[in-house]
């Protein structure tokens, strides 16, 4: 209501000015210091019911509450009206399911390994035995404030946007595997069978302390790639 009453005025002051413009249109060499004080008082009252009228719009602008995105609300702390409220308080939290992200820890000895685009699988407390795709869309460059030893932020994006709607949930905790190195095609072995010593690293085939050399080739959390040593079949022993 302020705002339309606001642009009646505006169209009010406009009609005063075209009235004192046309009763002047034929004295622009000879007006007199009467017709310029009418058609000035208009102008200036025209003037200020715009500047009324962009004050009512910017209001009525900032009276509604937008997201500037499209998402769902996740916590709404004033669900009332008529509550005071601050400028830094949050009034909703809105989040997009398409740009849920798995956050990691990764330590200066590990982060150097880590490059965007590098394939993830996240394995999350609440999913037993269940894994999720992602990929690495940011790596930080200057370690997290407050943090005891060198940590920097890494962020993965789940490759299924509706992990959300399959019952995924914002601070949920986990673990991300990262792929270094990949070999395909290749024979490896349980990790917890390869042993080492100062003659290199060995594996017992066929039975207990019957030692074989091997080479062995990419190493990951679980498994262990051999190159020479052992074939196909072989039973091993620990």
């Amino acid at each position: 209501m302020a705002y339309q009453q606001s642009l009646n005025n505006y169209r009010n002051y406009q009609a005063a000015v075209e009235n004192a413009l046309d009763s002047v249109k034929d004295h622009s060499g000879d007006e007199t210091f009467a017709q310029k004080a009418t058609r000035t008082a208009a102008e200036v009252a025209r003037d200020n019911a715009y500047d009324s009228m962009i004050a009512a719009k910017y209001n009525l602008n900032n009276a509604t509450i937008l997201s500037p995105f499209a998402g769902i609300i996740s916590s709404l702390a004033f669900a009332n009206p008529g509550i005071n409220i601050t400028a830094n308080d949050a009034i909703v939290e809105v989040v997009d399911p398409n740009s849920v992200y798995f956050e990691v820890d990764a330590d200066q000895g590990d982060v150097t390994n880590i490059k965007t685009g590098q394939e993830v699988t996240i394995i999350l407390d609440s999913f037993e035995g269940q894994e999720f795709s992602g990929t690495v869309s940011f790596v930080g460059i200057t370690p997290k404030i407050g943090e005891t030893g060198t940590i920097y932020k890494v962020k993965v994006k789940f490759l299924d946007n509706k992990v959300i709607e399959n019952g995924v949930k914002v601070g949920m905790t986990g673990d991300a595997k990262f792929t270094l190195r990949e070999s395909k095609n290749t024979l490896y072995v349980p990790i917890q069978f390869v042993n080492s010593d100062k003659d290199g690293k060995y594996i017992n085939v066929g039975r207990l302390k019957n030692r074989v050399d091997v080479e062995t080739g990419v190493e990951g959390e679980e498994v262990v790639e051999i190159k020479s040593g052992a074939g196909e079949g072989d039973t091993l022993y620990d």
